[in-house]
């Protein structure tokens, strides 16, 4: 599955088994003051956020994808793909 793919944006939440972002609502995680906790609210509200270009979303959700288990990592690799090389 690569970035667009009509897969991709039908389960932006659904994206593999354990997925962080479901793993507690929003309001659970609000204030949790680890790196993970952070993560997951930066993630949450450019997934989440309106004025977030679907090309942007697409991007994050396949990191998401692609680092299962490790949302520090995708939004890391988010953030370098994002300003290049």
């Amino acid at each position: 599955m690569e970035p667009g793919d009509p897969d991709t944006e039908a389960r932006p939440h659904g994206l593999y088994p354990g997925n962080p972002l479901e793993s507690g609502s929003r309001e659970r995680r609000a204030g949790d003051p680890s790196l993970r906790g952070q993560v997951l609210d930066v993630i949450a509200d450019v997934i989440s956020g309106t004025t977030t270009s679907p090309e942007v979303r697409r991007r994050l959700l396949w990191q998401l994808m692609e680092n299962p288990g490790n949302p520090e990592r995708a939004l890391l690799s988010h953030l370098q793909e994002l300003e290049g090389p």
